[in-house]
C-alpha cells in the first residue's frame, strides 16, 4: 500500500491541494463573513428594546450601551479589516 499514488495531492487551487483550500476556505473567508453577518443582523435587525430586556440582568446600562455601539459599528469593520489583512497575506506571500 506504501506505492499507491497520492491523487488529492495533485490537484490544486491557487496553489492548495483540496483540503488546504477547503481549511483555508473556512477560516479566512467563511468565519469572518458569519462573523460580520452575525454582528450586522443583531446590530440592525433584532430590535434594541429585546437585546436590553435579555441583557440587562447582566450589563448595567452603561455597558449595554457600549456593547450595543461596538456591535453595530467597530465590530463589523474590525472583523473586515482582519480578513482583509489575512487575504493579503495569503495572496502577496
Amino acid at each position: 500500500l506504501s506505492n499507491i499514488e497520492n491523487v488529492g495531492d495533485k490537484f490544486m487551487l491557487f496553489g492548495k491541494n483540496f483540503f488546504d483550500f477547503l481549511d483555508f476556505t473556512a477560516s479566512n473567508i467563511l468565519l469572518p463573513i458569519s462573523g460580520i453577518g452575525g454582528a450586522i443582523f443583531v446590530g440592525y435587525f433584532m430590535k434594541r428594546d429585546a437585546l436590553y430586556v435579555l441583557f440587562s440582568p447582566y450589563m448595567s446600562d452603561f455597558v449595554f450601551n457600549a456593547w450595543y455601539f461596538l456591535l453595530r459599528y467597530v465590530a463589523p469593520v474590525c472583523v473586515l479589516i482582519i480578513m482583509i489583512n489575512e487575504l493579503l497575506k495569503v495572496f502577496n506571500g
